[in-house]
This record gives structure tokens, sequence and C-alpha cells, in this order.
């Protein structure tokens, strides 16, 4: 008797692990969610430290996310300002102005048509002229040959400017006057040079003249201006005073106006 209930119950554990693993066997498995947020595969700008008035440049890459829905907006969000509406395009540039001074939060927001929104933020350094005027200085100038004033002969301005400022400016201009206006903003240009570099530390640039003509005046100033518009903003200025001899050789001093 008491094997035939063994069997029994055996054979009830056999037929209860089948219909378990049937039942099993049934369930689908749960279907993996793609997640819709659109991806933001690049966000530049350029520069991120810059003077108030300078240009700028961002791009950006974006695609829709594993969900594939469309891309509906893409705008850029600056604190203070009104957000701009960067259209619908998946790669892109836009040039903006830097308009005030400080540390500004820049946002690329991407909205897609399910309504789920992607961000990232850029972080631009902005300077006013006055916060950068005093770390941009004149180390050193010098001219080869020696000039001699009323000589047309050409020589050239050998120029070392220190920017301490951490402030790239792109669109520099050097210009050298000769006047006899103690201010120094009027006077004819004896050398000139634009479209310079001029990068954090130690830059060194070189003029060409034609002479110092007597009639021209007996002062000397170095001016830098930066910027595309015309005219063209003043970086700073430094009256030069020189002791010209008919040697070849001969000192430059210079003193800081502004």
């Amino acid at each position: 008797m008491k094997k035939v209930y063994l069997l029994i119950v055996v054979a009830f554990s056999f037929l209860s692990f089948n219909s378990i693993f049937a039942q099993v066997q049934k369930i689908k498995p749960i279907p993996k969610v793609k997640i819709d947020i659109p991806q933001i595969i690049e966000f530049k700008i350029e520069p991120q430290i810059g003077l108030v008035g300078d240009s700028i440049k961002l791009s950006w890459k974006v695609k829709p996310g594993e969900g594939g829905s469309p891309i509906k907006q893409i705008v850029l969000m600056a604190e203070g300002s009104i957000p701009i509406d960067l259209g619908t395009d998946l790669e892109g540039e836009h040039q903006g102005t830097l308009l005030e001074a400080g540390r500004k939060l820049l946002r690329l927001a991407v909205k897609n048509e399910a309504g789920l929104t992607a961000t990232k933020d850029i972080y631009v350094e902005v300077f006013s002229l006055e916060e950068i005027r005093d770390k941009i200085s004149l180390e050193e100038i010098s001219a080869r040959p020696s000039p001699v004033l009323g000589d047309k002969t050409p020589f050239t301005f050998h120029v070392k400017i220190n920017n301490n400022s951490g402030v790239q400016i792109r669109t520099l201009q050097i210009r050298i006057l000769q006047t006899d206006d103690p201010s120094g903003r009027t006077g004819t240009v004896i050398a000139d040079k634009t479209d310079l570099l001029l990068v954090p530390g130690v830059n060194i640039y070189d003029l060409n003249a034609s002479g110092i003509d007597s009639t021209y005046g007996r002062s000397l100033f170095l001016i830098l201006l930066y910027g595309k518009e015309v005219p063209r903003r003043e970086l700073n200025k430094f009256l030069l005073n020189l002791i010209i001899r008919s040697v070849p050789s001969y000192e430059v001093k210079y003193e800081k106006l502004i």
C-alpha cells in the first residue's frame, strides 16, 4: 500500500512540474522600452572667453532618440536674453554677440514631437574693456635701423606686448602715430598692421615704417585697436618718448596713457 501511495505522489509531482513549465513557456518576454529623448551629439561655442561686443560662433549636431520621434524645435537660451529659435536642422551654426560682462550660461535645448527635451550647457566668460585694459602692457619697443628725424629711410619697429588678461583677441591692430597732439587723437600714421592675433602671454610683432618726417610732429604714440567694424575700438594707448640721435643707437621710453 505504501509503494502505491509513493508512486501516486511522484506522478502527481511530475504532472504539476510539467504544468508549471508549460505556463512559463506561454509568458512572453517584456519588450525593451526604447528611450526617445533627443540626443545632443555636439554643442560648441567659440570663443568661450571674450570681450563685450565680440562675435561668437556656436555649432550643434543633434539626432532623434532611439524611439525615432522627429526633432520639433532647437532653441538657444542665454541668461537675461530672449530664447533664439534655431529651427529643426540636425546640424548647423549660428553667429551671436557678447552683450554683457560676466560669466554667462548658454543652453541648447532640443525638443522632439513626443514632447521630450534634451539640454546641454556651456559657460562663457565675458570681460569689459575696462577689466582687461590694465592687464595688457607694452613691455618693449625698439627699431632697426635707427631712425633719424626728417630721414625717410625705412625701418622696422619691434614691439613686445604682454597680455595678462586671459582673453584672446583675433582682430588686433597696432598703429604708430606721429603727432604734436598731446592726446594722440590726431596725427600721421607711420606704421600700421591689422588682423593680428593677441594671445595670453608675451606677443611679438614687427611693424614697417617709411621714416620719420620732421613736419609730422615730435611725439609718437603706439595705439592698440581691435574689432572688425570701423572705427575699431581702442584697447590701449602708449606715448613713446623717443630720444633720436644721429648715431646708430637710440633709446625708446614709453608711458601708459589709459
